[in-house]
């Protein structure tokens, strides 16, 4: 691993210009303890972390309640993979962001020629890919990447999001703007092949439960998600 061969500053800062790719980052972080150590070391003094608690209001809604605390590096990357819902791009941009943030501020005096290759996928994303497909197994999965890696270099980035979105729409079978209308992140679930279920439908049980039926178009096998939500009717 690259981390094994050049400093920790190094590696930190080929994530932040694009040395290091954001994957192996964060493969690192994960195993690496002793890299979250070392960036909490170079924690400036004074510097602020604005953590976020989300608690449920006297009317059944979230309400965020934010505290500033002497910054943590682990909490600022909780906070990003929190944040991220599971999709590793998201996850990406705002490690990114924070790690591109506390070099500048421990290393003033250098000069950092960051990557935009990052905000260039996970905005593309946002853009070509429905909100309403995702989740931990669709990630997991990598089908959404390899959709968007295969499409042409060739086409202006409109044309190239609207291929990408009738790509997607058709993989998961999105016909007559049917879909599922989620009271929270997008949990669609794959099936046996690695391919996405069919959505069949979606039904209100009761002001707070919600369940939303899949089929596996290959065996034949359906799939229920249920999602409850905070909101009071």
């Amino acid at each position: 691993m690259r981390c094994d061969m050049i400093s920790l500053y190094d590696f930190a800062a080929g994530f932040v210009q694009g040395t290091v790719s954001p994957a192996e980052f964060v493969d690192v972080l994960n195993r690496r303890p002793e890299v979250l150590d070392w960036l909490q070391s170079i924690v400036p003094e004074g510097k602020i972390f604005y953590k976020c608690e989300v608690q449920v209001n006297e009317y059944g809604q979230n309400a965020h309640h934010i505290e500033p605390v002497p910054y943590d590096i682990r909490l600022a990357v909780k906070k990003c993979i929190d944040e991220s819902l599971c999709n590793p791009w998201c996850l990406y941009y705002h490690l990114h962001l924070e790690i591109t943030g506390l070099l500048k501020e421990a290393f003033p005096e250098e000069e950092y020629s960051t990557r935009d290759d990052i905000k260039k996928r996970y905005f593309f994303e946002l853009e070509a890919v429905p909100r309403y497909i995702g989740g931990k197994e669709v990630y997991e999965s990598g089908i959404i990447d390899r959709v968007i890696d295969s499409l042409p270099d060739s086409v202006c980035e409109e044309e190239k999001s609207m291929m990408c979105q009738r790509i997607i729409m058709k993989i998961f079978r999105i016909t007559n703007n049917k879909y599922p209308h989620w009271r929270k992140e997008s949990q669609w679930p794959m099936g046996k092949n690695g391919e996405p279920m069919r959505f069949l439908s979606e039904k209100n049980i009761n002001d707070k439960k919600y369940e939303y039926l899949f089929e596996d178009t290959e065996t034949g096998k359906t799939k229920k998600i249920v999602q409850m939500s905070s909101r009071k009717f």
